[in-house]
Parts: structure tokens; C-alpha cells; sequence
């Protein structure tokens, strides 16, 4: 068990591990490289520790060790070096969006950290377990990262790749890739649109709270001006899809949770139809 350097910046040093089954906690230590270890921690609930209040420039050396339930501090583990950097960052970048196999992140380009541009291209690292490179020749402010495995926390990380004064941004928030929900595409058929692109259903509302509008109208001509999913108008898949939520009057607006159950059967002129009530649905029913 030996601790990984998840991120650093100017003041602080974060570290993570493989948890360890049967473990109560952790404990963590830290030095100053060829002085004595202090213990920071013995109680530590999750495998990762951010030290803060750090030196930038000095080198501290860190090991972990798992804590039994009683107190029993086990063997220290490997050693590894990491300190606060000095070099400038460029700010964390987010997900803005994902489904049940990719993710797209975002990162502000071409920006100005103490006066030093960070021009593209740019390089994007993926954290599983470990930094891994994902791409280095990103000419603009996102992209769509495929192939992600459905239940795992993935965080990611971007620099420029021609500004050597430049060290890896800190990891953006970690998404969990929501696991797909077979019964979505027994409702709506294997695909929907999106603009002119056809998206598999699975995949595409993977861990989305769904809102499915039945109206009149008949949209298909103006579709690539929409931002949301649909099923086709002239597809056999709509029939199957107004006999699944039997759909019998006009307009409806049934609310689906991203296990397919139906929260609210027609939402339709619905009072308190709030965020803050989307937020309850999701919260409940993922």
C-alpha cells in the first residue's frame, strides 16, 4: 500500500491509496526529507489526506499505514516525495456533461496565471487509480473522452504542453459514470436523436433524471435546433414508446429517474415544478 501524489499546488500536497478491506482507518506521517516522521492522522475514514500550509519549494516524504479496529497502527508503508510547487497552474478543469461511457471535459483556454500565458496545445491527464496521459495535442477547450467504465470515479487534470514553467493543473471534481439502465431503451427504442446525430439510448440517459414530453407537435424538419433527445416522429420506436407510458391525452410530461421508474406520471402544469424539486428527485431516487 503505498500512497500516490493525487495533486499538488502552491501550499498543499494531496495524496491517495488503495483502501484496504478491514481497516477501521489510516494513518498518515510526514517529514521534512532527513528529518523524523510526525504523525499527522490515525483516524483518517477514507484512503486520501490533503496537507495544507505547506512550504512551496521544500520536499516532505509521506507514508501511510492502515489502522485496526482497537488502534493498532500497521506497518508503514513505502515512502513517497512530494511537496507544494512552484511553477504556475492553470485552473482545475470540470465535466460539464456524461453518460454511461464518456465524459466531456472543459478547461478555460488560453489563460494568463501571474502574468504567464498558457496557450494550447494541451495535454489532459485521467486519474484511475493513477495519472495516466489521455491526450497532449488539444487545440481547444474540451473534449470527449470515451471508453469509460460504468461505476468508476474518474478525475482529470490539464496543462499546456509548450510552457515548461507550467505543472499540472489540480484534479476536477470526480464523476462517477453512471451505470446504464437497460429498461430505458425498452421504452424508447435502441436510439434517439440528437440534432442529426443518432445516440444509443443506454448509454445516452445513463444516470439522467428523464423528462418525456407527448405533444402534437411534429418538429422533425427544425430538430438540429433542439439541445435535447428525441424520438424520431416517423419511427416505429414512437408508437412503442407512447404504448409503454400509455399515452392516451395531450400534452404529457412524465418524469422518469435514471432507473427508469416514473416519479411524476404527468408533470405537465404541474405547481412547484422547481430545481430545487428536481434536485429532491435526484437525490432520492439515484
Amino acid at each position: 500500500m503505498k500512497p500516490k501524489v493525487f495533486e499538488v499546488d502552491g501550499s498543499s500536497v494531496t495524496l491517495w491509496w488503495e483502501g484496504v478491506a478491514g481497516a477501521e482507518s489510516y494513518g498518515v506521517q510526514m517529514r521534512l526529507v532527513g528529518e523524523e516522521f510526525r504523525t499527522l492522522s490515525t483516524t483518517l475514514g477514507a484512503p486520501r489526506v490533503r496537507k495544507k500550509g505547506l512550504e512551496a519549494g521544500q520536499r516532505y516524504e509521506w507514508r501511510v499505514a492502515c489502522v485496526a479496529n482497537g488502534g493498532e497502527v500497521g506497518e508503514w508503508s513505502e515512502i513517497v516525495s512530494a511537496g507544494p510547487t512552484e511553477a504556475h497552474q492553470m485552473e482545475p478543469p470540470r465535466v460539464s456533461d456524461y453518460d454511461g461511457e464518456s465524459a466531456t471535459v472543459h478547461w478555460l483556454p488560453r489563460q494568463t496565471i501571474g502574468g504567464v500565458p498558457a496557450p494550447p496545445p494541451y495535454a489532459l491527464q485521467i486519474f484511475e487509480g493513477g495519472w495516466t496521459l489521455a491526450s497532449e495535442a488539444l487545440q481547444g477547450d474540451k473534449v470527449l473522452k470515451h471508453h469509460l467504465e460504468p461505476g468508476v470515479t474518474y478525475h482529470f487534470r490539464v496543462k499546456p504542453v509548450n510552457a515548461p514553467n507550467f505543472e499540472w493543473s489540480r484534479a476536477s471534481e470526480g464523476v462517477t459514470i453512471p451505470r446504464p439502465e437497460p429498461r430505458m431503451a425498452q421504452a424508447f427504442g435502441p436510439t434517439l436523436l440528437k440534432g442529426s446525430k443518432r445516440l444509443d439510448t443506454v448509454n445516452a440517459l445513463a444516470g439522467k433524471l428523464v423528462a418525456v414530453y407527448a405533444s402534437a407537435s411534429c418538429f422533425d424538419a427544425s430538430l438540429g435546433r433542439y439541445p435535447f433527445l428525441a424520438v424520431p416522429f416517423d419511427a416505429p420506436q414512437r408508437e412503442t414508446a407512447l404504448a409503454h407510458f400509455k399515452v392516451t391525452a395531450i400534452p404529457r410530461l412524465i418524469v422518469l429517474s435514471p432507473r427508469g421508474d416514473i416519479i411524476v406520471d404527468n408533470a405537465a402544469g404541474m405547481q412547484g415544478l422547481t430545481i430545487q424539486a428536481v434536485d429532491a428527485w435526484l437525490r432520492n431516487y439515484r
